[in-house]
């Protein structure tokens, strides 16, 4: 039996396939159009590789603001800034930008595979979007987290 009201659930359960989409459908379709892209024509202008290390240093940093990004909603949320959402929408609406922090990695790997047109150059992304994936998938656990951190005073 689950601790949660049906409204609750129903908002964790569609928070469970937005994730899916966000984690699968979009690295998945950068994949697919990087193979079938036709890549003559593409070539690697100077400054190209300099650009791939930025774009690996933001894709590795860019999720270390996301607990910055947390804290600021829940004293938002404290203060009564964001009273018309509940605690379960915040969390949805948290789990939202972290995942599309971690997306961003992909779309960093498909931004570099378009100027350089090297594929394993895109691929570099794909480590480290999956590792975000693992600390920044919405769990039960951090939903309860966020309740204590909510009523904490």
């Amino acid at each position: 039996m689950s601790q949660y009201d049906e409204r609750t659930e129903k908002q964790l359960g569609l928070l469970r396939i937005v994730t899916w989409l966000f984690m699968f459908a979009g690295p998945g379709a950068y994949l697919v159009i990087a193979l079938v892209m036709n890549t003559k024509g593409i070539e690697a202008r100077a400054g190209n590789e300099v650009l791939v290390y930025m774009l690996l240093a933001l894709s590795i940093g860019n999720p270390f603001l996301i607990p910055l990004i947390i804290r600021g909603e829940v004293n938002k949320f404290r203060k009564g800034v964001s009273q018309a959402k509940s605690p379960t929408q915040l969390f949805f609406s948290l789990s939202i930008i972290q995942m599309a922090m971690v997306e961003a990695t992909y779309i960093y790997g498909l931004v570099v595979f378009f100027l350089t047109g090297k594929f394993t150059n895109m691929l570099y992304f794909y480590p480290i979007g999956i590792i975000w994936s693992f600390v920044y998938w919405p769990k039960r656990e951090k939903y309860d987290r966020l309740l204590e951190k909510l009523n904490q005073p």
